[in-house]
């Protein structure tokens, strides 16, 4: 078979997908930089997303889910799960018999949601995530890293304060950034950020290493 080159660069849409289910012990969280959301439950072999707010409701959607990371280039024995078509199930799903996370659960796999915005003229636009099917046990953190590059420096304090100010942040999840555990994110967690950067002793929890369950996804900011 072909390789499904450069796909979102010349596919039409796809159909509506529906919220987002609840993240359950048996599933993986979908982890984006552009605000793809969604999870994998390994229970019923589903991906499932939630409809980005800007999509054109009267538009169509397109759907696909392969095995790693590659961007531009996807051969088609590494495709588990595509819908180009005129509609997707409520639970997008992947193709029958797939296997994911059971010969190696720390592979990853990249989900791509092809949608329209709202408006006259709005360009094709594409959301990309990734999972791990092994990771069910919940998601690790470095508490402090908001940018998520395995290190705590002053630029993760800058990303905790652009949410104090209500712009968009790198940071993913409040337990990731919440550096007094105290549930909310205030300039005193950027703030211990940056003193731990100085002087390194503990301030909070920043740099210590933690594992949630089912962490608070970050609202992004329009």
């Amino acid at each position: 078979m072909k390789k499904f080159t450069k796909l979102f660069l010349s596919c039409a849409a796809v159909a509506a997908v529906t919220a987002a289910v609840a993240t359950t012990a048996m599933a993986a969280d979908i982890t984006s930089s552009d605000g793809l959301k969604g999870s994998y439950d390994a229970a019923t072999n589903k991906v499932t997303l939630e409809k980005p707010a800007d999509a054109d409701p009267a538009k169509e959607m397109t759907f696909l889910v392969f095995e790693g990371e590659t961007d531009t280039s996807v051969a088609a024995e590494a495709v588990i799960g595509i819908d180009q078509n005129t509609g997707l199930p409520e639970n997008t799903g992947l193709i029958e018999d797939s296997v994911v996370g059971e010969e190696d659960p720390e592979v990853t796999y990249t989900v791509k949601l092809g949608y329209y915005p709202t408006g006259e003229n709005s360009t094709f636009t594409v959301l990309t995530g990734t999972f791990k099917a092994g990771k069910s046990e919940g998601v690790e953190f470095l508490v402090g890293d908001a940018d998520s590059d395995g290190e705590v420096i002053a630029a993760d304090a800058s990303e905790i304060l652009k949410l104090t100010v209500n712009k968009d942040s790198k940071a993913q999840y409040v337990e990731q950034i919440d550096t007094d555990s105290d549930g909310d994110i205030i300039a005193a967690d950027a703030s211990n950020v940056l003193k731990f950067t100085v002087n390194k002793p503990p301030y909070g929890s920043v740099n210590q290493k933690i594992t949630v369950a089912n962490p608070t996804p970050i609202e992004k900011k329009n």
